[in-house]
C-alpha cells in the first residue's frame, strides 16, 4: 500500500523498492537480503520499527522518539497505519513482546477527551481500556481508547481490556461523583445503574460488588447533597411518613418504584434509627427556631 508505505518513510523505516531489481536478479538479490529485510506485512513492518531504535532504547525513550516521528504526519495517515495493522491482526498472535509494546507505543489510537465528544490522537501505553458497551460517553476520558468493533479485537489482542460495565458505574459514575459531583450525564448514568443493578453487580462478583458501592456516597438527597445509600431513609415507608424532611431522603427523580428496589438493596433505611431521631429532633429545633 503505497500510503502506508509513505508513512513508514516519514517514520523512520526503511522500505526496499523492489523495482530496482530486473525480473531476472529479483529472485536472487530477495534471498541474499533475507536475513536483512522484512516482509511486507504487519509483522515485518513491526520488526523494522523495533530495528528502527537503539537497542538499548526503553520504553520511555521509544514513546517520546514516536511522538517526535510523529510530529506533522496528517490524521487521515494515522488513520491508514492503524489501518493497516488492524486489517493484518492474526498475525499478532505470533508477535514478541517488544513489538506488542510498540505497536501500544505509537500515536495512531483514537483517545476519548473529557466529556467523550472529541478524541485526541495517542499511544495506547498505561492503564487505558475499552469502554464497556452501552457507557456514557459524556463520562468519558483520555483513559479510555474509541475504536470501532473491528478496531476494538485488535486493540484488546495488544492487551488493551474492555473495561466491566460494573467496573465502569462504580469507578467512573459513583466513585467520580463523590470527586466532581453529579452533572446530569452522571445523573442519567446513576438511574440507569439504578434500573440494571441485578445484571451489573452479578458481572461485578454480587454481593461484594454491591457492599462496596453502597460505601460510596453517590446519590443525592432532595436538597442535592451526595449521601451514601444507607445513610437515608425510604420515603415509600408510611411508618415514616411525615417523619423525614428533605434531607433525609433521595432526590425525587430517584424514588420511582423502577429505582426504589435497587436503593433497598443498596442499603435504603425502611426502620428509623438512633442517628435518625437525632436528625428530626435537630430538624425540629430548627423549624421552631426559624418561627
Amino acid at each position: 500500500d503505497d500510503g502506508v508505505g509513505n508513512v513508514l518513510r516519514q517514520i523512520g523505516v526503511r522500505i526496499l523498492d523492489a523495482g530496482a531489481f530486473s525480473d531476472q536478479t529479483r529472485r536472487g538479490a530477495t534471498m541474499m537480503l533475507k536475513d536483512f529485510v522484512h516482509p511486507p506485512n504487519s509483522l515485518g513492518v513491526t520488526k523494522a520499527l523495533v530495528n528502527s531504535f537503539p537497542p538499548d532504547a526503553d520504553e520511555t525513550d521509544i514513546v517520546r522518539r514516536l511522538e517526535i516521528r510523529f510530529k506533522g504526519i496528517p490524521d487521515d495517515d494515522k488513520e491508514k497505519l492503524r489501518a493497516f495493522f488492524c486489517n493484518n491482526m492474526e498475525e499478532q498472535s505470533v508477535m514478541e513482546t517488544e513489538s506488542t509494546l510498540l505497536l501500544r507505543a505509537l500515536p495512531i489510537y483514537q483517545v476519548y477527551n473529557q466529556g467523550g465528544s472529541s478524541f485526541t490522537y495517542s499511544n495506547i501505553m498505561g492503564e487505558k481500556s475499552i469502554p464497556p458497551l452501552g457507557a456514557n460517553t459524556l463520562l468519558l476520558d483520555h483513559n479510555f481508547v474509541h475504536s470501532s468493533d473491528k478496531e476494538s479485537s485488535f486493540i484488546q489482542s495488544l492487551g488493551i481490556p474492555r473495561m466491566k460495565m460494573s467496573d465502569f458505574y462504580e469507578h467512573h459514575v459513583c466513585q467520580r461523583a463523590v470527586e466532581r459531583g453529579l452533572n446530569p450525564a452522571a445523573e442519567e448514568s446513576v438511574l440507569k445503574l439504578l434500573r440494571d443493578i441485578h445484571q451489573i453487580s452479578e458481572e461485578g462478583g454480587g454481593s461484594q460488588w454491591i457492599e462496596r458501592v453502597s460505601n460510596i456516597a453517590f446519590l443525592p438527597n432532595r436538597l442535592g447533597a451526595l449521601h451514601r445509600v444507607s445513610d437515608l431513609y425510604d420515603p415509600t415507608e408510611s411508618g415514616l411518613a411525615g417523619l423525614l424532611d428533605d434531607s433525609m431522603i433521595p432526590g425525587e427523580k430517584f424514588c420511582h418504584q423502577s429505582s426504589i428496589g435497587s436503593l433497598r438493596l443498596l442499603g435504603l433505611k425502611s426502620t428509623l434509627d438512633a442517628p435518625g431521631v437525632v436528625d428530626i429532633a435537630r430538624g425540629i429545633e430548627k423549624a421552631g427556631a426559624a418561627l
